[in-house]
């Protein structure tokens, strides 16, 4: 048996699309034509801004990447859709006196407002905490400057490396050379200290040299002069340089040019000292009797030079950060450098509008392949 409220409830359900018992809004009063239609069409228009309103701010969150708070956005969308609907309706009883479906679609609007407010109340703490765009000019200005001063720093660290580091480095290699020379009788002990100071003298001197080498490239004070280059006359000047280490530990040296990728240009000195650290490097770390290879070939312009050993090959935990200045672990693939030298590499091939990569295998060797841009004679 039900009762009177939920007859009423079922009947409200049953009839929402009728609209029999309530007369047009026309004949509920006394309308002029000019009152009546200038509610009509104020309730459109109110309609047509609630409608356009959604669209714009849902077109907003969908572009605007990490938008704070965007379950917000949706539900102001939502309820300005929802009163837009009412004002629909309204006009529409003019015509159509449709109370009921009007009732359910204001019943959606309060549920919609009051959950947007309620989503509000937490928000606002951390809306407030949002830097004001004078706030954020002021936090830049204060960060450029602090960065300038760091580049200041910077500076006067490369400067006292340049002059204050290389000039007493440079008379101590002078003066140790000296004094073993001056010596009537060396022993073998002293001969071996002597070797090792004057080693350690000139890894000082390398690695001063090449922090301000880098330096020079991150700043962009390296000064290229390119030409054509002729990779087979190139690459024999430098197997001729390391032929000594290569063949103290029996490394085979081989190159094939591609007819097509025989030339590139580029700065000779410049992509010399490229060659020379990675296949010098190449030498000094691969076990004997390794075969060292470089190949090249032509694609889309550029000559792709792919330095390759059948060595041991190179951990992936060293590989990620092969290119890396001061990467600890690195440094042990850098025998005879700083540990600075595929960081100079790169910079290098990249001044040439070129690139370097590396891909290594355990057991199945290291490949590096650098493109550089083709020079047609």
């Amino acid at each position: 048996m039900l009762t009177g409220t939920e007859t009423q409830i079922f009947s409200f359900i049953h009839k929402l699309l009728d609209t029999g018992g309530f007369p047009p809004r026309w004949f509920c009063g006394q309308w002029t034509h000019f009152h009546g239609w200038l509610y009509v069409i104020s309730d459109l228009a109110i309609w047509g801004a609630y409608t356009s309103i959604p669209l714009i701010l849902l077109y907003f969150t969908r572009r605007i990447k990490d938008l704070p708070f965007p379950r917000i956005f949706w539900l102001f969308a939502a309820f300005i859709y929802a009163c837009g609907t009412t004002h629909l309706l309204d006009a529409t009883m003019f015509w159509w006196p449709a109370y009921r479906l009007t009732a359910v679609v204001e019943l959606i609007t309060a549920v919609i407002s009051w959950i947007t407010v309620f989503a509000l109340i937490p928000a606002i703490p951390q809306a407030l905490a949002f830097k004001s765009p004078k706030e954020l000019e002021k936090i830049i200005a204060e960060r450029t400057t602090e960065l300038r001063k760091l580049e200041d720093q910077r500076r006067q660290f490369i400067a006292a490396l340049s002059h204050d580091m290389r000039t007493p480095l440079a008379a101590e290699k002078v003066a140790l050379g000296a004094l073993r020379k001056q010596a009537s009788v060396v022993s073998k002990q002293n001969e071996d200290l002597y070797d090792s100071l004057l080693q350690n003298n000139a890894d000082l001197i390398n690695l001063v040299n090449q922090l301000i080498e880098k330096y020079q490239y991150e700043e962009g004070k390296v000064i290229l002069n390119p030409s054509s280059i002729d990779l087979e006359v190139f690459l024999d000047e430098i197997f001729i340089s390391i032929q000594p280490l290569s063949e103290i530990k029996n490394i085979g040296l081989e190159k094939s040019i591609a007819p097509d990728a025989r030339y590139i240009y580029g700065d000779y000195y410049q992509l010399k000292r490229v060659f020379m650290n990675l296949l010098g490097n190449a030498c000094a770390n691969l076990p004997s009797h390794c075969l060292l290879s470089v190949t090249t070939f032509l694609r889309a312009s550029q000559v792709h030079i792919k330095v390759k050993d059948n060595g041991p090959g190179i951990g992936k935990e060293v590989l990620a950060h092969l290119f890396e200045p001061y990467y600890s672990n690195r440094r042990k693939l850098d025998k005879i450098g700083s540990g600075l030298g595929l960081s100079i590499v790169k910079h290098i091939v990249e001044l040439h509008q070129g690139a370097i990569t590396v891909a290594s295998n355990h057991g199945q060797g290291t490949t590096f392949t650098i493109t550089l841009p083709h020079s047609k004679l």
